[in-house]
């Protein structure tokens, strides 16, 4: 099998010195990608248009094949075009675009998706075609149009998944460093849009997400930076699938070693020590995860919160010691969360009920309901007034009522991506609260 150099696309975003020399790259790379391409096969029903004895020459086999690569480069170049048009769009800083140039965007992935029915299914850019027709209503309805309802990716994204899978099981396609961000930023929006069989409808998002993951994760050709968010990625749904924190630890662990600054997986891995009992180990891992330099992309307020819950349970579970110092520290960290001005609201309702949790192990019962109050009563909430009520402390239903509440396991994305990808990253994940559509 005969490897190409992938297309660095992520660099060119950050050469902004000529359009030019973007339009240049770009099609260097379309030729790169078309070669390969070329090797999956005959397209039957494209004839030959033209007349002429050198026509009449050519074998149908040989015709077949040319057009094949003329398509293939057809589609290739809307596709860039659709990502250049797209890239100078975001450099105006406007979240509002013009009815002419969605128009305009519109019409080129239509024209791309259409030429691309009529390529052999083991071609690339016959992948790459449906999912920026479908990346591209993705990205009307959350970013221009700010629709809070989601379409699950396991429907949106579904022509794209399969030919995506198809093409790597033939095991004869190179994955370009363009088609592995689109196939980890897919098992992102599966891990984070469709999760489970309990959360939306009974789709696996989890699993399907591990199955493009383990295509990646097969290819030892990939650089480093990618290989990093295969890891990673790949942990986030090993964990949300079943709950395996040994086997998400240690695939956490394997992209820590080759970005051991990372302080978002750092922070997994505090989480997933503490979801295994082992209070003090991810105590170290969340102080570990503060103190990097790559920190200022995960909150602070999500950290604290998570150390705080951990002191508790240390000295509740873990390490009970019959003083109040950890108590005390937990509180330190929930009141800075209550403080800040950057927490939004549901996470300062979660620390009034950490707090709460608190001083009720240090009898602090009057300062309780206070912060029950001010928490809204959650379903946390009711169960410690019962447990104040009784007089009860080693209640160990309090353990699974805290995780279900702290200790995140986040997505990073600390290293580089693909550009386009990267326009108004955040919009594409949706919130717990949003309505799932197909």
């Amino acid at each position: 099998m005969q490897r190409i150099k992938p297309c660095r696309f992520h660099n060119f975003l950050l050469i902004t010195v000529s359009l030019t020399v973007s339009v240049t790259f770009l099609q260097a790379c379309t030729q790169n990608n078309i070669y390969s391409d070329a090797q999956g096969g005959n397209v039957g029903d494209i004839s030959a248009t033209g007349t002429g004895s050198n026509v009449a020459q050519v074998s149908s086999s040989s015709t077949n094949s040319t057009n094949e690569i003329k398509l293939s480069e057809d589609v290739e170049e809307l596709i860039v075009s659709f990502r250049e048009k797209l890239l100078q769009w975001d450099t105006t800083g406007s979240q509002n675009m013009s009815q002419e140039l969605q128009q305009e965007l519109t019409g080129i992935v239509n024209d791309a998706y259409n030429k691309a029915k009529n390529l052999d299914e083991l071609n690339l850019q016959g992948a790459r075609a449906a999912f920026y027709l479908s990346y591209w209503q993705d990205f009307q309805e959350r970013v221009l149009e700010g629709i809070s309802q989601c379409r699950k990716a396991s429907s949106l994204y579904s022509e794209a998944i399969e030919r995506y899978q198809k093409i790597y099981e033939n095991d004869t396609i190179t994955i370009s460093e363009e088609d592995a961000y689109i196939l980890i930023e897919l098992s992102h929006w599966l891990t984070n849009r469709d999760a489970g069989p309990e959360h939306h409808g009974g789709f696996d998002g989890y699993g399907e997400a591990i199955k493009l993951l383990r295509i990646l994760n097969s290819d030892s050709t990939l650089d480093d930076e990618i290989k990093y968010n295969v890891l990673v990625s790949l942990g986030v749904a090993q964990f949300g699938q079943k709950k395996n924190y040994v086997s998400a630890a240690s695939t956490f662990q394997a992209a820590l070693d080759l970005y051991p600054e990372s302080s978002d997986v750092t922070y997994n891995l505090g989480s997933m020590e503490a979801y295994q009992g082992n209070y003090t180990q991810a105590i170290s891992y969340y102080d570990l995860a503060i103190s990097r330099d790559s920190f200022a992309k995960l909150t602070p307020d999500i950290v604290n919160r998570d150390l705080g819950f951990a002191y508790i349970l240390q000295e509740m579970i873990e390490d009970p010691s019959g003083q109040s110092s950890r108590y005390e520290k937990a509180v330190s960290y929930f009141d800075s969360i209550i403080l800040s001005t950057q927490a939004n609201p549901s996470l300062q309702a979660v620390a009034h009920t950490g707090k709460a949790v608190a001083l009720y192990h240090m009898d602090e019962t009057i300062e309780i309901h206070t912060e029950l109050a001010k928490g809204g009563y959650s379903k946390f909430d009711k169960f410690l007034i019962q447990m104040t009520q009784s007089g009860e402390k080693d209640n160990p239903a309090i353990i699974d009522l805290i995780k279900q509440i702290s200790f995140g396991n986040i997505v990073p994305h600390d290293q580089e991506e693909d550009p386009i990808l990267d326009i108004y990253h955040s919009l594409f994940y949706c919130a717990d609260a949003d309505i799932r559509i197909n």
